[in-house]
C-alpha cells in the first residue's frame, strides 16, 4: 500500500506533470517534421501526448539503471534501430497520406479503393461525355465530398492505418531522441560510473 500512496500523492501528481511536460517539449520537436493528418481527431492527438509521457518515464527508468560509459555502445545501437524506423515511418506515412488521401475544401479527405455502385455509374456517364474516366480529386468535387464514393469500412480502415502510422512514427522519433540523449550523456560519464 505504501507505493500505492506514493503514486497517489503530491509528489506522484508532480512526477506525472514533468513527465508530460518533457512529452509535450519532444513532441514539439518531432512536430516539426511529422505532421499529423488533417483528419485526425483531437482525441487521438492526446492519446498520443499520453504514449509520449508515458516512453519518456521508461527512458527515464532506462537512463538510470544504464548510465556509465559501457553503456554507450547499447545506446548508439538503440538510436540507429530507432532512427531507421523513424525514417521508414516517415516515409511510409507520408507515402499513405498521398495514396489515401485528396485534397478538398482546403483539406484531405480520406479515400478508398473500391467504388461503390453508385460512383461506378457516375464515373461511367462521365466517361460517355467526356471520353475519359474522372480521377479520385474530380469525383469527390464533382460528388460534393467523398461520402458515398467508397465504402465507409473501406475509408474507416485507411484513416484509422494512417492513424496508426502517424502515432508509430511520432513514438519511434521520440524513443530516437531520447536514445541519442543517452548515448552522449553515456560517452560523457566517467568510467567508474556503475557497469552492468
Amino acid at each position: 500500500m505504501k507505493a500505492a500512496k506514493g503514486i497517489l500523492d503530491k509528489s506522484g501528481r508532480k512526477i506525472w506533470k514533468r513527465l508530460f511536460g518533457t512529452a509535450i517539449w519532444v513532441l514539439g520537436i518531432v512536430a516539426t517534421f511529422v505532421l499529423p493528418p488533417p483528419f485526425l481527431e483531437r482525441s487521438w492527438l492526446y492519446f498520443t501526448r499520453f504514449i509520449v509521457a508515458i516512453i519518456v518515464g521508461l527512458f527515464v527508468i532506462l537512463s538510470a539503471k544504464w548510465d556509465g560509459k559501457a553503456h554507450t555502445f547499447h545506446w548508439v545501437i538503440s538510436v540507429i534501430v530507432m532512427l531507421l524506423g523513424t525514417v521508414a515511418g516517415y516515409f511510409a506515412y507520408d507515402a499513405v497520406l498521398h495514396q489515401w488521401t485528396i485534397p478538398y475544401a482546403s483539406t484531405r479527405v480520406v479515400i478508398g479503393k473500391t467504388y461503390t455502385d453508385s460512383a461506378k455509374r457516375f464515373r461511367e456517364q462521365f466517361r460517355n461525355n467526356n471520353g475519359y474516366y474522372p480521377d479520385d480529386e474530380n469525383l469527390v468535387w464533382k460528388n460534393a465530398g467523398p461520402n458515398g464514393l467508397w465504402s465507409k469500412t473501406e475509408v474507416e480502415s485507411r484513416r484509422l492505418g494512417a492513424t496508426a502510422l502517424y502515432i508509430s512514427t511520432v513514438v519511434l522519433a521520440v524513443c530516437s531522441i531520447f536514445s541519442v540523449l543517452q548515448a552522449i550523456a553515456c560517452s560523457r560519464a566517467s568510467t567508474s560510473s556503475r557497469s552492468p
